[in-house]
C-alpha cells in the first residue's frame, strides 16, 4: 500500500506489510456478528508509499502515494493473507489515508469468507503515546514521542531507528449504527542505513529530514486486535431470543467486566443442546452512545464476552457474545451469541432483541 506521511508533528516513513490482527466479533447488534474463535487475526501487505511530515499533529499518511491526503480520503487496494481463515485470502482489502480529522469512517475494509462481510474499521484516533520523553533534535538513544509516534535508537552504531503508532477503531459490518467492536492496533516500521538525502538514520536526523518535507519510504507492519480492555462493573439477567429458523434461545447469565472477579456464570439451552460457561476469557464493556440504558449509575451499556465451557457435557467449547441493555422493561435489550463446539464447528448462532427476559448493568459488587 503506497502512502504518504504527513506527520502533523512529526514523522513517518511508509511502505506497508500490514499485519492487522483483527478480531471480530458481535457487536451491539445483528448487522455486526462474526466470529473470532480463529483468533481474528489477518495479514496484508503491499509495496513502497512516501511519506510526508508536517511539525504538526495528528499524523496524515497516504497509502496511494501522495503528497498529501486528500478530502475526501481515496482509497487502495491491499493484499490479504489471513491468519484466520473468516476473511478472504488475495486482494481483498481496502485502506484510506490516514488524514487529519478523525473519525476516519471506512478507513480499511476487508472482504470475509462467510456471509454479511466486508468488515469495516473506522479510525476513531491515533492516542497520544504516554510515558516517553519528547523527541527532540538531541535525542541520540533510547525511546520517545512526537506526539504521534513513539521512535526508538534501536543502534546508533548500524542506524536503525523503530517508528511505531497506535490506533483506536471499532469494527463492524454493514452500519456502525446497527452494532461495532472495539478495537487497537498498533503500526510499526523501521529504518537503516541512510536517508534520501544521504544523512545518516537516526531520530534526529528523521526529524530534521521530515520537518524540512523530505519524504521517507518503509515497510509497515500492524498489529489489530479487539479491545477486550475489561473495565468496572457486572451484567446480570437473561431471556429468550431466536435463531434464523425460528428456534427459541434462552439464556441466563452473572458476568464481570474483570474476568478476576466472580463469579462469571453463562447457561444457553435450545432445542434439546445446551452450553455452560466454565472459564470467562474476555471481557470488553463500554457505553454505546446510541443505546438509553435508564440506569446513569452503570458504568456501561455493552457487554462483550468470550468464554470456553462444555456444550451438552463435552468441554472444549467455545462462546462469544454481546449483551446490551437498553433500559425497562428488556424488551430492546440485544443479545448475539454464537457457539462453538470442541472441533470449532458452529453449533448455534443467533440475535435479535429480547422476546422475553431482562438484561442489566451494574456498578460492581465488590
Amino acid at each position: 500500500m503506497k502512502k504518504t506521511l504527513a506527520t502533523l508533528n512529526r514523522l513517518l516513513p511508509a511502505v506497508i506489510t500490514l499485519t492487522i490482527g483483527a478480531v471480530t466479533a458481535m457487536s451491539n447488534l445483528s448487522a455486526a456478528v462474526f466470529d473470532i474463535s480463529g483468533g481474528g487475526i489477518v495479514s496484508a501487505s503491499n509495496v513502497t508509499g512516501k511519506v510526508v511530515a508536517v511539525t504538526s499533529v495528528p499524523p496524515c499518511i497516504s497509502f496511494t502515494g501522495a503528497t498529501t491526503c486528500a478530502n475526501p480520503l481515496p482509497s487502495t487496494g491491499i493484499l490479504v493473507s489471513p491468519v484466520d481463515p473468516i476473511f478472504a485470502l488475495g486482494a481483498t482489502g481496502t485502506i484510506k489515508d490516514i488524514g487529519t480529522n478523525f473519525p476516519i469512517v471506512g478507513f480499511k475494509a476487508v472482504n470475509l469468507t462467510v456471509p454479511g462481510g466486508p468488515a469495516i474499521f473506522d479510525l476513531l484516533s491515533i492516542p497520544a503515546p504516554t510515558g516517553f520523553p519528547a523527541c527532540t533534535l538531541g535525542t541520540t538513544s533510547g525511546s520517545c514521542s512526537t506526539g504521534s509516534f513513539i521512535l526508538t535508537q534501536l543502534s546508533p552504531l548500524v542506524n536503525v531507528v523503530a517508528i511505531s503508532f497506535n490506533t483506536i477503531e471499532i469494527a463492524y459490518t454493514s452500519s456502525s449504527a446497527t452494532g461495532f467492536i472495539p478495537y487497537q492496533g498498533l503500526f510499526t516500521t523501521q529504518l537503516s542505513g541512510l536517508l534520501p538525502n544521504g544523512q545518516p538514520v537516526s531520530i534526529a536526523n528523521i526529524l530534521a529530514y521530515e520537518a524540512a518535507g523530505g519524504t521517507i519510504s518503509s515497510t509497515w507492519s500492524a498489529t489489530e486486535s479487539p479491545r477486550f480492555v475489561g473495565g468496572d462493573g457486572r451484567m446480570t439477567g437473561g431471556g429468550s431470543i431466536f435463531t434464523a429458523d425460528g428456534q427459541r434461545v434462552t439464556h441466563g447469565f452473572e458476568i464481570h467486566c474483570d474476568v478476576a472477579d466472580v463469579p462469571n456464570r453463562l447457561e444457553i439451552n435450545w432445542g434439546g443442546d445446551r452450553f455452560h460457561l466454565d472459564t470467562l476469557l474476555g471481557a470488553s464493556c463500554f457505553t454505546d452512545p446510541s443505546i438509553d440504558s435508564g440506569h446513569p449509575a452503570a458504568p456501561f451499556n455493552t457487554f462483550i464476552g468470550i468464554g470456553t465451557g462444555s456444550f451438552d457435557g463435552v468441554p472444549g467449547a467455545t462462546a462469544f457474545w454481546t449483551f446490551t441493555d437498553a433500559g425497562e422493561p428488556g424488551k430492546k435489550d440485544l443479545a448475539t451469541i454464537v457457539i462453538k463446539d470442541n472441533l470449532g464447528n458452529v453449533v448455534l448462532t443467533a440475535t435479535g432483541n429480547l422476546d422475553s427476559g431482562n438484561q442489566q448493568a451494574h456498578v460492581d459488587n465488590k
